[in-house]
């Protein structure tokens, strides 16, 4: 087994079935597992503390506020792009806008959560993942950001578009560590089996 260690949290149930969570697979020892609990049925963190060879990293999961953007907003706003003519604009943005403000309060106290939880650690790295929910020019993505380094943005080629659905082309799911570590070779793989393409990166943790 190539990644023989794991950790899994549940952020939703339905019935038996836990339909909504968290995963981390891992090469090595993950001794901890620590989740930051959202006021939210759908969304969450969990932050493991992973043995690497001797070294402590905390690595936190995230999937933050989504902006819940209705089928029909959607609907609105691919029409509007395909045939800005017989579409109002107005009537594409003012549901939206009401969603995205709620959303982005709620990302803000969700990044804060994560950020106190993390500096009471005392750990060699750490490391930031998963779906913001936000783009890089957000305030979200600046809090998050940090005293951290983007691996995509620092080593990376192009618009690194990680979401793609409905006309929404966005880069909201990042990778971020502590300067002590160095990513390279950051990537966005192009996959036809999900709304997300996923961001991979190299690590080097040092001796």
């Amino acid at each position: 087994n190539k990644y023989p260690y794991h950790s899994s949290t549940a952020l939703e149930a339905s019935g038996k079935y836990h339909i909504y969570g968290l995963a981390c697979f891992s090469k090595y020892p993950i001794e901890k597992t620590h989740e930051v609990v959202f006021n939210s049925s759908f969304n969450g963190a969990a932050v493991y503390t992973i043995d690497v060879n001797g070294k402590k990293l905390a690595v936190a999961n995230v999937h933050l506020e989504s902006n819940s953007i209705s089928a029909e907003d959607k609907k609105l706003y691919g029409d509007f792009i395909q045939n800005s003519d017989e579409v109002n604009l107005e009537d594409v943005t003012s549901n939206i806008r009401s969603r995205l403000g709620r959303a982005y309060r709620m990302r803000a106290e969700q990044v804060r959560k994560v950020k106190d939880h993390l500096s009471e650690l005392n750990v060699d790295g750490t490391l930031i993942c998963g779906d913001f929910n936000d783009t890089p020019i957000s305030y979200v993505y600046a809090q998050m950001k940090e005293g951290m380094d983007d691996a995509f943005a620092s080593t990376g080629f192009g618009p690194g578009i990680t979401y793609h659905k409905d006309f929404f082309w966005f880069r909201i799911d990042n990778i971020m560590h502590s300067p002590n570590l160095k990513s390279y070779k950051a990537k966005v793989d192009k996959v036809p089996y999900s709304d997300h393409y996923p961001l991979t990166t190299f690590l080097n943790v040092g001796d």
